[in-house]
């Protein structure tokens, strides 16, 4: 059973002026948590469906690692003179937002967003991190404060960059087998050691991968769109009641109106967009921060809005205008529970944990390619790059596996030049270099190769294409559990189902800890 994973962001210790208002001593407390139990538990998996000589293996991840993170909630306030962190957003004169506030437990930007590493039923503590790396609530006497009184969460955004994996290679839980597979690795990125922030994991081998994240599944037979960055943007329901994939135009121009249009939109074909739909996600996009980008988006929808009450009086008769009625949470007392499945993070078919040897002596380079196993002439022959299929036809008269590599070589640089495709003497093409792109193909008259093992780390995703788990849910803040004293499962908010109410007074384990059964086998866990 999956239970409940969590990432806590959590107001408290707020100082009130009377019984409804806030001061700016209000905080975010934010945790990541993964509380999939099912490893602690004792659970077994079955055998993958393993694409490649080692088996790739769900249950022999051992963490999550977010080269970057940023999490931002958006209030949707267009033409109000009073916003909240408006400075955060470019708007359209690079003055700051005229239709959003903003707020942040973390940002990214700083060291602090950077090399966080989620273990398998472990807890990060984002707040020890953000140090004043966040965009907090109003301070006393801030307009907002005194005039608007709450913050409506219409939007909440989780930015993922740079990610990667650590990976059990040995499969008996062994530091010395563990291997890291992702951005960063081999220096390239980072002049250190992607996980140098965890002492037990500093010196593990790593392989530099780029990790594909599940969306291809909407428009390609094989996972070889690779980007940096992804953002799930979780909506509130009445906006966008569908889960849906969204790519934005960029103009390529920046300023004032960095992207003009959507690119993309999973669900064009059944279910358009709307005008305002679009216009939600330019405006979003565009009075937004200039610091990174908004070009993916994986829409998820959840109850909403949610409102976050400073001042309840001020918000009771201030002029705020959601569609639905809201969910109110007072400042001080309020959890944003975004949920992680550590144990469920890869896509067995795909994934690839194999070390590479780029940096062996002799310069040994990689290469991956596409070989001619039957000929049909005239005939078609399909191959994916880059996260889009292509379909070439075979002209009549070829009767060799070479004379067909040929022609489709001819037709591939020619519709991909930035590909750099090259060809052998026998029946491939394909790409070589230090760390070569992927190429896939559902296509039964081709084979994918490999001149040495090429890391591959595909994400898993729901059927949504929602990555890592990820889940929201909104309650009221949690204390932390002891460390080392064994407590009642029922007790702790790990324990909870998904989409459960998390009960009143459940502890959270605090940071650097991982939640585990307690020694003895007597159905208690520990916080260790």
């Amino acid at each position: 059973m999956r239970l409940l994973p969590l990432l806590l962001m959590t107001a408290v210790g707020a100082t009130a002026c009377d019984d409804s208002s806030q001061s700016e001593k209000w905080a975010l407390t934010t945790r990541l948590v993964d509380s999939d139990m099912s490893r602690a538990a004792g659970a077994s998996r079955g055998a993958p469906s393993a694409r490649s000589a080692l088996a790739a293996r769900s249950s022999l991840v051992h963490g999550l690692r977010l080269g970057e993170l940023e999490v931002v909630a958006y209030d949707y306030r267009p033409g109000k003179a009073v916003q909240l962190n408006a400075n955060f957003g470019y708007g359209t004169t690079g003055m700051g937002s005229t239709e959003w506030s903003y707020m942040s437990p973390l940002l990214s930007g700083h060291d602090s967003a950077r090399d966080i590493l989620l273990q398998n039923n472990g807890v990060v503590d984002l707040s020890v991190l953000a140090n004043d790396a966040i965009m907090g609530p109003p301070r006393s006497g801030d307009p907002f404060l005194t005039q608007v009184g709450a913050f409506d969460i219409d939007f909440l955004e989780v930015h993922f960059y740079r990610t990667g994996m650590l990976y059990d290679l040995g499969g008996l839980g062994n530091v010395a087998d563990f291997h890291y597979f992702g951005m960063d690795a081999d220096r390239n990125g980072l002049d250190k050691h992607p996980l140098h922030r965890y002492p037990p994991f500093a010196s593990v081998g790593d392989s530099y991968a780029e990790p594909v994240f599940p969306d291809w599944k909407a428009k390609s037979v094989a996972p070889t769109g690779r980007v940096q960055a992804m953002s799930v943007l979780f909506s509130r329901r009445d906006w966008f009641p569908e889960a849906r994939i969204v790519e934005l135009q960029a103009s390529g121009m920046g300023g004032t109106d960095p992207y003009t249009g959507i690119a993309y939109d999973s669900l064009a074909s059944s279910n358009p967009l709307s005008t305002t739909q679009k216009d939600y996600l330019l405006s979003l996009a565009n009075e937004g921060t200039q610091r990174r980008g908004y070009e993916r988006f994986v829409i998820v929808p959840m109850d909403g809005p949610v409102r976050v009450e400073f001042d309840r009086n001020v918000a009771t008769s201030a002029s705020l205008d959601p569609a639905v009625a809201p969910r109110n949470f007072d400042a001080a007392n309020i959890s944003i529970d975004l949920g992680f499945d550590v144990d469920d993070l890869i896509d067995e078919r795909w994934t690839n944990p194999v070390p590479h040897e780029f940096n062996a002596p002799g310069g040994v380079e990689a290469s991956v390619g596409l070989e001619v196993v039957t000929v049909a002439s005239p005939g078609t022959y399909t191959l994916s790059y880059e996260g889009t299929d292509y379909s070439f036809n075979v002209p009549a008269g070829l009767s060799t596996p070479h004379e067909v590599m040929r022609s489709l070589h001819e037709q591939a640089r020619a519709a991909l030049p930035a590909a750099r495709f090259s060809e052998t003497d026998v029946a491939t093409f394909g790409a070589s270099g230090s760390h070569p792109p992927p190429l896939g193909t559902s296509d039964a008259k081709l084979r994918r190769t490999e001149t040495l093992p090429t890391p591959f780390v595909v994400w898993n995703g729901d059927a949504n294409h929602v990555p890592f788990g990820l889940s929201v849910a909104f309650s009221t803040s949690h204390p932390l559990c002891a460390v080392n004293v064994p407590f009642n499962p029922s007790t702790s908010c790990h324990s909870v189902g998904p989409g459960n109410p998390l009960p009143s007074g459940c502890c959270v384990c605090p940071n650097n800890t991982t939640y585990a059964p307690a020694p003895g086998g007597t159905g208690q866990y520990v916080c260790q």
